[in-house]
């Protein structure tokens, strides 16, 4: 658990509503992100060769504490699905939409695998490298707010070495926003000595990644602009 962020303060101002937002929202256009979904293999390879036999891929949610998350994952491209399996209670389909209860609020911090795919490969299959990844994705919070899901990085399948295919990561992956607000969002009444506490889920220890990535935003309107 990272230690808890605190700023206090003493204001003349009435203030009616606190926000406490990530920088995500500056690089992500489906809004503020909780959580980022990657496929991988044991092997820790962003790709599956086209190479006859068996390969399981692990389906893994990083990011803010979580009791669900949300996502749809078609088919690879190559290859098939003979097994899969999950966390949790799911409900719902892989390829149009699946559920999966992670059995109440979860540390997901850099990684938890949320699920796994065995794909059995034909020796006759050979293909390009080819993208594959989730359609949609999004995550319940532990206040209970879903928030959009990202793609933190590119999975492909194809090629003839996992070295045949080029991996990014998403520029996205930049952030996640603070939880565990005191006061919570749109809370009124607040005194003028309070102490702002939250958990900044962004002050990783090296980079890339942001060292307290989180600011306040302060005002006595109610639409806090």
């Amino acid at each position: 658990m990272k230690p808890r962020r605190s700023i206090g303060l003493a204001v003349c101002v009435a203030i009616s509503t606190i926000v406490s937002e990530s920088r995500a929202d500056m690089f992500c256009a489906t809004g503020t992100p909780g959580v980022s979904f990657a496929l991988g293999t044991q092997s820790s390879s962003c790709n599956v060769p086209s190479v006859a036999g068996r390969v399981t891929v692990t389906i893994v949610a990083a990011g803010i504490p979580s009791q669900k998350v949300r996502f749809a994952l078609p088919d690879p491209p190559i290859g098939t699905v003979v097994a899969e399996s999950w966390v949790g209670i799911h409900s719902g389909d892989r390829e149009t939409g699946i559920e999966v209860d992670l059995g109440g609020c979860t540390e997901l911090g850099w990684g938890v695998t949320i699920g796994q795919l065995d794909i059995e490969i034909s020796p006759d299959e050979v293909i390009a490298c080819t993208r594959w990844t989730f359609s949609s994705s999004e995550a319940q919070d532990c206040a209970g707010l879903w928030r959009p899901g990202i793609h933190a990085q590119d999975f492909f399948v194809g090629g003839n070495t996992p070295y045949d295919c080029s991996c990014s990561m998403h520029s996205c992956m930049t952030g996640y926003p603070p939880y565990d607000l005191y006061p919570p969002n749109g809370a009124t009444n607040v005194p003028l000595d309070v102490v702002l506490t939250w958990n900044d889920p962004n002050d990783w220890p090296e980079p890339p990644y942001f060292q307290g990535g989180c600011y306040v935003y302060m005002n006595s309107r109610p639409e806090c602009e």
